[in-house]
């Protein structure tokens, strides 16, 4: 390792464990030294720094150093609202549950206010679904507007009072299938779908508008939570305008306590961003700051499982839903053809920016790699990541290997779950035994990079989503059995999507993911090291410290 140690003590040393998961450097480290925000020497040279004024951080009996954690998938305005939500879901509740936590929220909730909340399970669908839910959660929430978001973020349930502020008090047939409804009467029952998800976000934007001051609070505690489970670094996957100007605002007071790379919306099917496209995109580099990095922009090509709006090969399984538009050979459907990728593709190059694609449907992954080689025969060559890609077709392993576009892998469909239950009953059979084979994918070359997506997944921690990967069993033993377990993969490769693969992908790996010389000094202690423990240990791992440039940004 390179050494910049010369003229100073450092500010700060740490002692070992140090697993600095450089690229081949597999063997512990006893100490770093930290001067001016960065890592400045290593081993012996780093003791050698110490000087009276010089902070030596001891690691306790058991436990570690490693870089900071990243997060390649998250969603910081929707999860750091979720903390200030007033409805709080456990996504295995039933609905007798969600209901009685609705009543409970409507009588504290002040008159004329909005009920917001989340996650609700994908597995309610079909019995919320109905005229009579919609009826008991209008008796529940007492004329307040309700918005409750399911696991997936692509759907909404709102109840009577929220419809009529949409304009779908009465007839709504025309609005279907963005609008579920009921067949005899023509009426909403509430269970709305991607865009009718979207205009219900709209209408909560319009009605309650979060100020500045708001939104800098929320994202604040979205970063402030990914400290806490040692994420120094996130990328942030489909950002709107206001948003990025809280984050640049929140770095600018250094308040802001991990890098973010942002993804502006070319489209938006859920969120309710204004604008997105062109609009946003002639704007994002005004908001760029030294930890905040606009370089990206998210395409939704396509939707998921449960929506029937994922791209696949092969046809769903009991997808037979005529009114819908949907056959017994229907396949699901991308939001664009492939020749209005290819465009947008070229579009982002002209403007500097990468491109991360929610391809859920591994036909949607096969038209990315196809948009891709058509951009190139234009000389148009740029970063692109694929987002959720769990169902890939074996053929397309070779080709995102030599296209050295990164996968992101979230939320957590690798172990056995009620989340995954519900998305492997969706999905063509033909892709179930092929869903997250890992161990395949990385075995020909392609390159995996972890995330959450929260909130989507409850939790931003890193550690049980590694232990699923290494296990292929849920982390808490919650639910029984593994999931396709001759795909399981290393603790080192698993613990390197989270760390030097996420910077990389990011586009941040000359600053951070790895102890080495030179970098930002983003570090974690953890309460054991999981090359040392057995892998049933690793999803109960827990943070003790997370420093960022050199400062502490979270102690236990």
């Amino acid at each position: 390792m390179k050494s910049s140690a010369a003229h100073g003590v450092a500010d700060v040393v740490v002692r070992g464990p140090i697993h600095t998961m450089a690229d081949g450097d597999d063997v512990p480290h006893t100490a770093a030294a930290v001067r001016g925000g960065e890592f400045v020497a290593m081993d012996a040279e780093a003791e050698s720094l110490i000087g009276p004024e010089t902070h030596v951080l001891i690691t306790p009996p058991g436990a570690c150093v490693m870089p900071g954690l990243g997060d390649i998938h998250t969603h910081l305005e929707l999860a750091g609202g979720s903390l200030f939500d007033r409805v709080q879901l456990d996504p295995a509740a039933g609905v007798d549950e969600m209901i009685e936590r609705i009543s409970e929220a409507a009588q504290r909730t002040p008159e004329g206010e909005w009920i917001v909340g989340g996650l609700w399970g994908v597995g309610l669908l079909e019995e919320l679904d109905s005229l009579e839910t919609r009826a008991r959660i209008d008796a529940a929430t007492a004329e307040h507007p309700l918005l409750l978001r399911d696991e997936t973020a692509h759907h909404r349930l709102v109840n009577s009072a929220t419809l009529r502020l949409m304009g779908l008090g009465g007839d709504a047939s025309s609005w279907a299938p963005d609008v579920s409804i009921d067949s005899l009467s023509g009426r909403a029952t509430g269970v709305l779908v991607e865009s009718g998800s979207r205009r219900a976000e709209e209408c909560l934007e319009r009605e309650r508008p979060r100020t500045d001051t708001e939104l800098r609070d929320v994202m604040r505690a979205a970063t402030t939570v990914l400290s806490s489970v040692g994420v120094t670094m996130t990328q942030e996957a489909a950002t709107g305008e206001r948003a990025l100007a809280a984050l640049a605002a929140l770095d600018r007071t250094d308040d802001l306590g991990c890098w973010i790379t942002t993804s502006a919306s070319v489209n938006d099917l859920i969120f309710g961003f204004t604008p997105v496209g062109e609009r946003l995109l002639d704007r994002v580099a005004e908001y760029a700051t030294p930890r905040v990095r606009p370089t990206y922009a998210k395409i939704f090509l396509d939707g998921t499982p449960p929506t029937f709006t994922a791209s696949f090969h092969d046809p769903y399984p009991a997808s037979f839903a005529p009114e819908h538009g949907r056959g017994p050979d229907f396949r699901g459907t991308t939001t664009m053809p492939l020749a209005r990728l290819v465009e947008w593709l070229c579009q982002l190059h002209a403007r500097g920016l990468g491109a991360k694609v929610h391809c859920t449907g591994d036909a949607s992954v096969t038209m990315v790699l196809d948009a891709v080689d058509a951009a190139r025969e234009r000389g148009v060559v740029l970063p692109v990541q694929l987002a959720h890609a769990q169902f890939i077709a074996s053929t397309d392993y070779a080709r995102l290997a030599e296209a050295d576009i990164p996968v992101d892998i979230c939320p957590q469909l690798w172990y056995p779950s009620t989340f995954q239950r519900a998305a492997v009953a969706m999905v063509p059979v033909s892709v179930r035994a092929t869903m997250c084979a890992f161990r395949e994918q990385l075995d020909a070359g392609v390159r995996l990079v972890g995330g959450s997506d929260w909130p989507v997944s409850p939790s931003p921690n890193p550690w049980p989503a590694i232990h699923g990967l290494v296990t292929r069993a849920h982390p808490e033993g919650t639910f029984p059995g593994v999931f396709l377990p001759e795909q399981a993969v290393g603790v080192r490769e698993a613990v390197a999507m989270f760390t030097r693969e996420c910077a990389r992908a990011m586009g941040i790996a000359a600053h951070t993911g790895t102890i080495e010389v030179g970098k930002s000094a983003d570090f974690v202690v953890i309460d054991r090291d999981p090359f040392a423990i057995a892998a049933t240990r690793l999803g109960g791992t827990r943070t003790l410290q997370t420093w960022m440039g050199g400062r502490p940004r979270f102690a236990a």
